[in-house]
């Protein structure tokens, strides 16, 4: 089974470049980290945690919206682990390559575990990544008014009260470690005949999806940016769209290689 959720990266509006943007986060060549933002969708995929993953699932993201009506794939990712906040920093904490992601000003690791004999309690904020008003919550939780947590009145740091499970709780506490299908850094993969051919058929009873209003229009005729929202791309039409993004990335890859030796002085 294969399954492939389709959104669009609110915070990078350049179609050919992810930047200034730590969700999702290049780790290195290999991996991709996606921790904060996209709250439902996480919450959603929050049964994957400490489960053995028996389906193919990707993240693919595309890039918000612009005044120059682009719109392109700017990264794919499959995920590799489901893991709590707490499982992600016990993970990674350790490893250089994660060094720079933990030491990020806006790291999305954000978040420290609380530990009550041994058992997780709660987090503790510690980045700037969406401090902004205790914002970092509802990366947690659906609702800071839940009975069962106590927040500090800093909103610093949040606890599940004793009598219940962090795991019940915390209904988005879920993150995950990716392998690195696709990231844009010198050009978005642009969303040509066959692509866009997915997307519809994805999306059956969308009659106004275009290259750029890949999720059809609004009311007013705005592209519609599926706020908070996504869709998902099942099965064959999984299968084929990460096939035709495989493709498009060696593009990318074969034109690199022929810039760094032209650069050498060779090739000309």
């Amino acid at each position: 089974m294969t399954r492939a959720f389709v959104y669009i990266v609110a915070e990078n509006s350049n179609p050919d470049k992810l930047q200034d943007c730590t969700v999702p986060y290049l780790v290195n060549k290999e991996i991709i980290f996606f921790g904060p933002c996209k709250k439902r969708l996480r919450q959603s995929l929050c049964y994957l945690v400490n489960s053995k993953l028996t389906q193919d699932l990707f993240l693919i993201g595309l890039n918000a919206s612009n005044g120059k009506k682009e719109r392109k794939i700017i990264w794919v990712g499959k995920i590799k682990k489901a893991l709590t906040f707490s499982q992600a920093w016990n993970e990674v904490k350790n490893k250089p390559d994660f060094r720079n992601m933990i030491e990020d000003d806006y790291s999305p690791i954000h978040l420290r575990p609380i530990l009550q004999n041994g058992e997780l309690k709660g987090y503790k904020h510690v980045s700037k990544m969406h401090g902004e008003d205790g914002k970092w919550l509802l990366d947690l939780i659906s609702s800071t008014k839940d009975k069962r947590i106590d927040i500090a009145e800093d909103s610093a740091s949040i606890r599940v009260k004793d009598g219940f499970t962090s795991s019940c709780v915390l209904n988005r506490d879920c993150c995950f470690i990716l392998d690195n299908i696709f990231f844009a850094q010198m050009g978005g993969i642009e969303i040509d005949t066959e692509i866009l051919k997915i997307f519809k058929d994805s999306q059956k009873k969308r009659k106004d999806i275009d290259k750029y209003a890949i999720f059809g229009r609004q009311s007013n005729g705005n592209a519609d940016g599926k706020i908070g929202g996504w869709i998902k791309v099942k099965d064959n039409l999984a299968k084929k769209l990460i096939n035709l993004v495989e493709i498009r990335r060696k593009s990318f890859d074969q034109s690199k290689t022929s810039q760094t030796a032209r650069k050498k002085g060779r090739g000309c």
